[in-house]
């Protein structure tokens, strides 16, 4: 994914910011993770911080998740996508700050494929993913870790982001040395062929 222009590099911002956008893939935990955006939703709406949380969900849609959203009334938006294309989807990384990633508990990955897409569109990463993902964000001051489950620390981590925006364009930088360090197609594959060449040489030594 080519990388998105961070908005209002090189501008002086006079009007009051616009509203935090984030976006968060609604991932086979889809009733788990749409229990935790209504909690955050309703939190972050109770705490006035202007925010909008794109959700792209399955092309059948999430019922509940959408009905809730119609509800929501406050500082707190909840926006669902119906399984956008891939250029309605670049759009949409293009125009948000912040990528969530592992709402809830039970990752089967270390690395979610959603986390690589938003660091290259640039996106701030909030992940509940421990071990490897989390290593990566703190090295490369990408993110804020939060714990998966708990709707309270990611409502506070999104609420501190919308109201520090020097820190947000930082952690936002952060996520673009992330991926280019790391996430780059070119480099996990020559990573890839050296692990391989390794593990040949390993079984070789084993067997000689």
């Amino acid at each position: 994914m080519e990388p998105v222009p961070l908005p209002g590099a090189g501008i002086e911002a006079a009007a009051p910011p616009r509203a935090l956008e984030c976006v968060h893939t609604i991932s086979e935990r889809a009733d788990r993770d749409a229990e935790m955006l209504t909690k955050i939703a309703r939190l972050l709406g109770g705490r006035g911080a202007e925010t909008v949380i794109h959700v792209v969900v399955p092309e059948a849609g999430h019922g509940p998740l959408e009905r809730v959203a119609e509800k929501l009334r406050g500082a707190c938006r909840l926006v669902v996508h119906r399984q956008p294309d891939r250029r309605a989807y670049v759009d949409l990384l293009g125009r948000c700050d912040v990528g969530l990633v592992g709402l809830s508990s039970g990752c089967g990955v270390a690395v979610p494929v959603a986390a690589c897409e938003y660091a290259a569109a640039g996106l701030a990463l909030v992940s509940g993913v421990p071990g490897d993902l989390a290593a990566h964000i703190d090295r490369s001051g990408a993110g804020v870790a939060v714990a998966a489950d708990d709707p309270g620390m990611w409502a506070d981590a999104l609420a501190t982001l919308a109201a520090d925006r020097r820190r947000l364009v930082g952690l936002r930088e952060g996520a673009r040395r992330l991926a280019a360090a790391v996430f780059d197609r070119e480099t996990t594959s020559a990573r890839f062929a050296t692990w391989l060449e390794a593990v040949a040489v390993g079984m070789t030594d084993e067997f000689t």
